[in-house]
């Protein structure tokens, strides 16, 4: 019975350690879990707000494109899929402002190319104004012309006649003189 009671106080103290050591591991436990919900917490906290920071600096970005703001550089911000992103829509921004300056001076190129066109085609009327006229002139005068050597054509067809008259005339006269 001795034996009996001794064993049992054993395993009371052993049994009462065992839960003491079960109590202290469940508060580790739960004390390391807590801490790790915590950290877990804090750092789906922190990755959020890094994330949304870069996605809030693309977005800006992007809205300031659709207002036609191509002089401006997208910052690299947040993870590195937002840098790769940042450097893509920083590349696109690049070629769309080149592209447009190169529309605006070919727009420009045209308008003075457009307006050295219209002058010349305002000097080539004006040109072909006055050749016009000039030719209008040469016509009436060709056609004073025309009508001056008709009337020489028939004072020399007179003449012509005449002369002819005056010759059989003449070699009439002739002809009764010798008789």
């Amino acid at each position: 019975a001795k034996i009996s009671e001794t064993a049992r106080a054993l395993i009371k103290r052993s049994q009462t350690e065992v839960e003491r050591t079960m109590e202290y591991v469940q508060l580790v436990l739960m004390l390391t879990g807590s801490v790790l919900v915590l950290v877990i917490v804090i750092t789906g906290f922190v990755l959020r707000r890094w994330i949304n920071k870069g996605v809030r600096n693309i977005t800006r970005s992007l809205n300031l494109l659709t207002e036609h703001k191509f002089n401006l550089s997208v910052q690299s911000v947040g993870p590195a899929e937002m840098h790769v992103i940042a450097s893509q829509l920083n590349k696109v921004i690049e070629s769309t402002g080149d592209s447009l300056k190169m529309v605006t001076t070919n727009c420009e190129t045209l308008y003075q190319t457009a307006g050295v066109s219209h002058s010349a085609a305002e000097e080539t009327k004006a040109s072909l104004d006055k050749q016009n006229h000039s030719l209008n002139e040469m016509v009436s005068t060709v056609c004073e012309l025309q009508g001056a050597i008709r009337e020489i054509a028939k004072v020399a067809s007179e003449s012509y006649e005449e002369s002819r008259i005056a010759a059989s005339d003449s070699i009439q006269g002739g002809k009764v003189i010798e008789e």
